[in-house]
Protein backbone atom coordinates (compact mmCIF):
# COMPACT_ATOMS: atom_id res chain seq x y z
CA UNK A 1 0.00 0.00 0.00
CA UNK A 2 1.39 3.50 -0.90
CA UNK A 3 1.14 5.77 1.74
CA UNK A 4 0.29 9.61 0.84
CA UNK A 5 1.64 12.59 3.14
CA UNK A 6 -1.70 12.96 5.04
CA UNK A 7 -1.80 8.76 5.73
CA UNK A 8 1.88 9.20 7.33
CA UNK A 9 0.93 12.66 9.13
CA UNK A 10 -2.01 10.57 10.77
CA UNK A 11 0.11 7.50 11.57
CA UNK A 12 2.54 10.21 13.14
CA UNK A 13 -0.38 11.27 15.36
CA UNK A 14 -0.46 8.08 16.50
CA UNK A 15 3.08 7.47 17.12
CA UNK A 16 3.32 10.11 19.53
CA UNK A 17 1.67 8.59 22.50
CA UNK A 18 3.03 4.72 21.34
CA UNK A 19 4.64 2.34 23.63
CA UNK A 20 8.15 1.57 22.81
CA UNK A 21 8.51 -2.08 21.35
CA UNK A 22 11.62 -2.95 20.80
CA UNK A 23 15.03 -1.31 21.71
CA UNK A 24 17.96 -1.78 19.47
CA UNK A 25 21.62 -0.92 20.63
CA UNK A 26 24.19 0.96 18.81
CA UNK A 27 22.46 0.02 15.33
CA UNK A 28 22.97 -3.49 15.98
CA UNK A 29 20.22 -5.36 14.21
CA UNK A 30 19.87 -9.43 15.01
CA UNK A 31 17.59 -11.75 13.71
CA UNK A 32 15.88 -12.17 16.79
CA UNK A 33 14.89 -8.09 16.34
CA UNK A 34 13.42 -8.34 13.23
CA UNK A 35 11.24 -11.64 14.44
CA UNK A 36 10.32 -9.08 17.46
CA UNK A 37 9.40 -6.60 14.89
CA UNK A 38 7.56 -9.13 12.54
CA UNK A 39 5.31 -10.44 14.88
CA UNK A 40 4.93 -6.74 16.69
CA UNK A 41 3.71 -5.27 13.01
CA UNK A 42 1.53 -8.45 12.55
CA UNK A 43 -0.10 -7.95 15.80
CA UNK A 44 -0.15 -3.92 15.86
CA UNK A 45 0.57 -3.04 12.48
CA UNK A 46 2.39 0.40 13.87
CA UNK A 47 5.51 -0.07 15.71
CA UNK A 48 8.07 2.40 17.54
CA UNK A 49 11.38 1.30 18.13
CA UNK A 50 14.00 3.12 20.39
CA UNK A 51 17.85 3.53 19.32
CA UNK A 52 20.22 3.58 22.24
CA UNK A 53 23.40 4.45 21.84
CA UNK A 54 25.30 7.47 19.70
CA UNK A 55 24.56 7.52 15.88
CA UNK A 56 24.40 9.76 13.28
CA UNK A 57 21.07 11.25 11.74
CA UNK A 58 22.48 9.44 8.40
CA UNK A 59 23.18 6.48 9.83
CA UNK A 60 19.36 6.09 11.85
CA UNK A 61 17.60 7.01 8.77
CA UNK A 62 19.56 4.56 6.75
CA UNK A 63 18.80 1.78 9.87
CA UNK A 64 15.15 2.76 9.36
CA UNK A 65 15.14 2.37 5.91
CA UNK A 66 16.66 -1.03 6.36
CA UNK A 67 14.77 -1.97 8.54
CA UNK A 68 11.66 -1.35 6.60
CA UNK A 69 12.67 -3.16 3.31
CA UNK A 70 13.58 -6.05 5.85
CA UNK A 71 10.37 -6.52 7.62
CA UNK A 72 8.72 -5.30 4.25
CA UNK A 73 6.91 -2.46 5.73
CA UNK A 74 6.84 1.41 5.42
CA UNK A 75 9.15 3.74 7.27
CA UNK A 76 6.78 6.61 8.94
CA UNK A 77 9.04 8.73 10.79
CA UNK A 78 12.48 8.56 12.74
CA UNK A 79 12.59 11.28 15.42
CA UNK A 80 15.61 11.29 17.40
CA UNK A 81 16.28 7.93 18.70
CA UNK A 82 12.51 6.72 17.59
CA UNK A 83 11.87 5.08 14.62
CA UNK A 84 8.18 4.30 13.24
CA UNK A 85 7.43 1.73 10.79
CA UNK A 86 3.81 0.84 9.66
CA UNK A 87 2.56 -2.14 7.87
CA UNK A 88 -1.14 -3.26 7.39
CA UNK A 89 -2.74 -6.49 8.36
CA UNK A 90 -5.47 -7.42 5.98
CA UNK A 91 -6.53 -9.96 7.91
CA UNK A 92 -6.84 -8.27 11.07
CA UNK A 93 -6.43 -4.65 10.74
CA UNK A 94 -6.07 -2.78 13.78
CA UNK A 95 -5.77 0.96 12.05
CA UNK A 96 -8.12 2.24 10.24
CA UNK A 97 -6.56 5.23 8.33
CA UNK A 98 -8.87 8.11 6.78
CA UNK A 99 -9.45 8.38 3.52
Amino acid sequence: MELRGKDRRFLRGLGVNLQTHIRISNGEVKDTHLDEIDVALEKNELVKIKLIGAMAKDEKKALAESLAQKTDSEMIQVVGSAILLYKENRQNRQIRIPK
